[in-house]
């Protein structure tokens, strides 16, 4: 690497570097080599990343000594204004304010789900009264967003990861203890046995929130700790119905077991709402009438 940095020092003009797709590199000794490289950069090279994780990388460190530039998932969310421009300007659609308001809200801004939203609301569909009602039916289980997702994100995770997604895709927000009481596995491990690469062992719940957190698997947290988090709607929305076709006895079970930790931890509205889910409405009356404490 020190060959290379002595090269990039010759070159007299502004120098970028370009390194996309950097997610798909595991190779620690690789790694290592980026962050020598970075560590001693020329002034003139800058080295721009791609990437929809976050790398091994001394982040902390550059961004304190402000030679760190990150554009995350906020900043790359469509405006209501944007969206506005996206549907009717360069997809050519005639959508009302309030049908792009709401499907701006529905995908959050995101540009891919919006693109196959527009995709959708191109194709002629003669069961289809309106584009409102399209845009108001528009979730997860809509064959758009959902080959898009099972192929790009879904299937491309380890099975661990992808049982750990579909189990917790019942919570509107969740939290390491609540995903335990929810899955009851306390340390996971692979199909074959061995444990995920990208993560040590043993493999905690808290392992798993964080890796879906660095590798921005639709999930959005909602507080500075990282304690809770929530999935993206439509990724909710594609992981319940994926659950439902595939693993549909096991929905009960985990909607009792999240009605209990919730009443266990005194979130007595959630609690009856996941009494509700499986139709146990006499713990769900229980629950409303007992006193708050």
């Amino acid at each position: 690497m020190v060959p290379l940095v002595n090269e990039l020092a010759k070159v007299l003009e502004p120098f970028l570097l370009v390194l996309d797709d950097y997610h798909t590199i595991h190779a620690q000794p690789i790694h290592d080599a980026l962050a020598f490289l970075i560590e001693n950069l020329p002034p003139n090279v800058h080295i721009f990343m791609a990437t929809r994780a976050a790398p091994p990388l001394p982040i902390a460190r550059l961004r304190a000594r402000g030679q760190l530039l990150e554009l995350r998932l906020s900043d790359l969310r469509f405006t209501a204004e944007e969206t506005a421009t996206f549907i009717n300007q360069v997809m050519d659609l005639s959508l009302s304010p309030e049908d792009i308001t709401a499907l701006d809200s529905r995908t959050e801004g995101w540009a891919a789900g919006l693109q196959m939203a527009a995709l959708a609301l191109q194709v002629s569909d003669p069961e289809r009264q309106s584009m409102s009602g399209f845009v108001r039916s528009f979730t997860g289980s809509n064959r758009y967003v959902l080959d898009y997702l099972v192929e790009e994100v879904l299937q491309r995770q380890p099975e661990t990861i992808q049982t750990f997604l579909l189990h917790t895709s019942i919570l509107d927000r969740f939290c390491g203890s609540l995903c335990e009481a929810v899955t009851q596995v306390g340390e996971w491990r692979s199909e074959s046995g061995q444990l995920l690469s990208t993560l040590q062992s043993p493999i905690s719940v808290g392992q798993i929130l964080a890796y879906l957190d660095r590798s921005n698997l639709f999930i959005v947290p909602l507080d500075d700790r990282r304690e809770w988090y929530r999935y993206h709607r439509l990724f909710a929305d594609l992981l319940n119905q994926r659950l439902f076709l595939t693993q549909p006895e096991i929905k009960p079970s985990l909607h009792r077991r999240a009605s209990v930790w919730y009443e266990q931890h005194q979130f007595m509205d959630e609690a009856i709402q996941h009494a509700f889910a499986v139709g146990d409405t006499r713990r769900a009356f229980a629950l409303h009438v007992r006193p708050r404490e």
